[in-house]
């Protein structure tokens, strides 16, 4: 208790994009949770009591900060709305997959898996270690979260239209037909072709990917963070 004394306090006016990252990691844990775990059940989004806790433990372990009840009901509340903004794009973006025929869903699959399978290699420190940041003064911790969070977003986009592919793909009649060792090499031949292109090629349609996201993250609705 007495060395919690000595963290800095999470606030707005010095750690605007600290917080903006926290609540987009707060609109994915509700994301997973309503989408993921519980298949877009309408009841189902974590509890603020709960939300609050969890992100608690993160400021304090995995930043070594501390911040308000207060605090932790905004970056909570921000980030149910957040996810809630995300859920209205998918839908809207379900509506087009969904009128796809087979064949494009398959097509349109393939360069999204792609792009999944370079994320390592293209985001080598996506996972999150709190000695990168370690030392930075308040300046230098919003200009790498401001990165982050933008790169964070970038990736849940891309994860997110992964969803609704592989979700209107497996309901599919033609999916359901096909054996389990065809549904698994559904999407092989145009990976295959993905993997045969020249590089020049296959970074231009990585790109596309990241800039489509790119363009929902410029035009999110900031009034879902903290210092607009």
């Amino acid at each position: 208790m007495i060395l919690g004394l000595f963290k800095e306090k999470l606030n707005v006016n010095d750690h605007k994009h600290v917080i903006n990252y926290i609540i987009s990691e707060e609109a994915n844990q509700q994301w997973t949770y309503h989408v993921v775990e519980n298949d877009f059940n309408k009841e189902a989004f974590r509890g603020l009591p709960f939300a609050k806790n969890v992100l608690n433990s993160f400021v304090t372990m995995n930043l070594n900060m501390k911040a308000s009840d207060e605090m932790l009901g905004i970056i909570a509340d921000l980030g149910y709305r957040k996810c809630r903004e995300w859920l209205d794009t998918y839908n809207a973006l379900n509506k087009k997959v969904s009128k796809m025929t087979f064949k494009d869903l398959v097509k349109n699959s393939a360069p999204i898996l792609y792009y999944a399978d370079s994320m390592p290699e293209r985001y080598p420190d996506f996972g999150f270690n709190p000695n990168a940041f370690k030392g930075l003064n308040n300046t230098q911790l919003n200009i790498y979260f401001g990165k982050r969070n933008q790169d964070y977003n970038i990736v849940m986009y891309v994860q997110r239209e992964m969803n609704c592919y592989s979700k209107n793909l497996i309901n599919r009649k033609e999916y359901q037909k096909l054996s389990r060792l065809e549904q698994d090499h559904l999407l092989d031949t145009e990976l295959e072709k993905i993997k045969k292109m020249k590089k020049k090629q296959q970074n231009e349609l990585i790109k596309k990917l990241e800039d489509k996201a790119k363009k929902d993250f410029e035009k999110r609705n900031k009034f879902n963070e903290v210092g607009h």
